[in-house]
């Protein structure tokens, strides 16, 4: 007996309407990100507001990158003791930030109180919960004062062993937070 042309459309009809459905579950499930970085746990790059960046990448045990504007130039200093100073500055007067990043034992968030105990001198005012990178590592963002340059705005934060100390001017505060948005440890 011979099939009709119905009878053999059928079974291709239902292949491609559960292909269909298959096809939607996976955009439902996987969104606009790549399927292959949910797999391999990679993290979505933050686009910096900022255009053609340049990438800082860590070096001798540091294991982070970020990036930051073109025509910036980045200078990584260590400190006397352990330690290091990393800064990011335009030829431009004002327009940069300074990262200095120290050896520190302790891994919860940390408070203005936390800060003081250390530094019982400094000044924390309108401080803010934040957070720093692709990681959205909780930090602490607030104003303060520099013997140095006067008026600061400053994010700092605790990630595996070390503490990260983002200091700028004020009115370079939002570029800052730009900048370490990209913030990436490797």
């Amino acid at each position: 007996m011979k099939k009709s042309s119905l009878e053999s459309i059928v079974p291709i009809g239902v292949i491609a309407l559960l292909l269909g459905i298959v096809a939607l579950g996976a955009w439902a499930f996987f969104g606009s990100s790549s399927p292959l970085s949910r797999v391999v746990g990679e993290k979505a790059p933050y686009v910096p507001n900022f255009p053609d960046p340049q990438t800082f990448e860590g070096q001798e045990g540091d294991k982070f990158v970020f990036q930051y504007p073109q025509k910036f130039n980045v200078t990584t200093i260590p400190i006397e003791g352990g330690g290091k100073k990393i800064l990011v500055e335009s030829t431009q007067a004002r327009k940069g930030f300074e990262l200095t990043i120290l050896q520190f034992d302790e891994q919860e968030r940390l408070t203005s109180e936390r800060i003081r105990q250390d530094i019982p001198g400094i000044v924390i005012e309108n401080e803010k919960s934040t957070s720093v990178g692709v990681e959205k590592i909780p930090a602490l963002a607030f104003n303060s004062t520099d013997e140095y340059i006067g008026p600061t705005y400053e994010i700092w934060f605790v990630y595996q062993g070390n503490l990260y100390e983002a200091l700028t001017y004020p009115e370079f505060a939002s570029e800052m937070e730009e900048i370490l948005k990209t913030w990436t440890f490797k």
